[in-house]
């Protein structure tokens, strides 16, 4: 047997909620983006829903020597594939205080399985290819040339950003990256020399979530 809808005449209609206003909002670091960590910091709200399902990470990047100067023509590091993710070791949430994920040290390895495996390649060659995925090693090797400033965006790979759930009104959310060592995030292509360690480095200039 099976139930009839149609037979259902006396049952309480389920109530239409609908959202009547939305916007987006732009986060900023709490302190200089120099330091070994980005923290922002979203306040609890008494009257909005968050959601979390639509956060982007922007970043503006460069790559410099060791000692902060500009690279030369000798310089050729070569930005490491899903860049804006392999520069952080680290990413972790909080609501209201209390760490929910993160913590682990294995975010830029589940982001880039996470990328590789869930997303077709028409995804991969527009949407992932704003968060730095590209294959080809030498336009990876262009983007960073003499130290130009290269931008991304993209979603962090959090499992609680990635479900379609308003966070309640009274919620308040922190979100923590640690920056990965510089010879995590940067590589060198086949042929050139193979440079010494730390010889560069990645500059955070502008982030944005």
């Amino acid at each position: 047997m099976s139930g009839k809808t149609e037979l259902k005449i006396f049952d309480d209609h389920p109530p239409q909620v609908v959202i009547e206003a939305g916007y987006f909002e732009d986060v900023y670091p709490k302190a200089a983006t120099e330091s070994t960590t980005i923290e922002f910091e979203v306040p609890s709200s008494n009257v909005d829903y968050l959601d979390l399902n639509d956060t982007l990470l922007s970043l503006q990047v460069k790559v410099v020597k060791a000692d902060g100067t500009a690279l030369t023509d000798k310089d050729k590091p070569v930005p490491s594939d899903y860049f804006m993710h392999s520069l952080f070791s680290d990413v972790s949430l909080a609501l209201n205080d209390t760490t929910i994920e993160g913590g682990s040290g294995i975010y830029p390895y589940k982001a880039v399985i996470e990328s590789e495996l869930n997303f077709n390649s028409e995804t991969k060659q527009t949407q992932l290819a704003m968060a730095g995925h590209e294959p080809a090693v030498l336009k990876r090797k262009a983007w960073v040339a003499l130290s130009k400033v290269l931008e991304m965006i993209g979603p962090l790979r959090l499992d609680f950003l990635n479900q379609p759930k308003y966070l309640l009104p009274g919620v308040k959310v922190r979100i923590i990256l640690t920056k990965a060592n510089s010879n995590f995030s940067l590589t060198y292509a086949q042929g050139d020399t193979e440079p010494d360690d730390n010889v560069w480095k990645v500059q955070i200039t502008k982030a944005i979530l």
